[in-house]
């Protein structure tokens, strides 16, 4: 975030400069200048990102099937769907499961000082569809191995604290 703060500034600047060279009043300047700047940034921010190649940040938005296990109610095996959207300076999370749908609340990805692998880090909160069932806060840690594969680890702040591990795999 605080490279694309550096960018968007250094590009307004510049073209205040070119503005300014061309002998465009000071006001209109510095309303072209911060205009230009924005839509450029945000046409980079949504999309342009996805082509540079010089950005190594993975790209793993879309739609992912995924194979559940976890230590819940003695151990339980289970299918869900994950839809991430991602741009380059925001990413979320959505899993529908049968009985609910957990939500992102903060999410980034991030590679590792000491391996360099990266990682989808996320905190998320479940609805679930019966009111009986108790809402809960959990976290998952996932390597990114590719943008088809990703694979890792959760843990919930449920009553009888759960655990559990995520194989996912992109469908579109």
């Amino acid at each position: 975030m605080k490279s694309s703060i550096k960018i968007f500034s250094g590009m307004a600047i510049a073209i205040f400069i070119i503005m300014c060279l061309i002998d465009i009043e000071l006001i209109d300047s510095i309303s072209y200048s911060v205009s230009i700047s924005a839509f450029v940034y945000l046409l980079y921010d949504k999309l342009l990102w996805r082509i540079n190649p010089f950005d190594k940040t993975p790209r793993i938005y879309g739609k992912y099937r995924v194979k559940n296990e976890s230590n819940y109610q003695g151990g339980i095996e289970f299918d869900s769907y994950i839809e991430i959207k991602q741009t380059r300076s925001s990413i979320s999370v959505v899993e529908k499961l049968r009985d609910g749908v957990c939500e992102s609340v903060t999410a980034s990805v991030r590679q590792s000082t000491s391996n360099g692998k990266w990682f989808l880090y996320y905190t998320y909160l479940t609805h679930p569809k019966k009111a009986e069932d108790d809402m809960h806060y959990g976290t998952s840690i996932i390597c990114i191995h590719s943008r088809d594969h990703l694979e890792g680890s959760y843990f919930t702040n449920r009553t009888q604290q759960t655990k559990g591990s995520q194989v996912m795999s992109r469908i579109r």
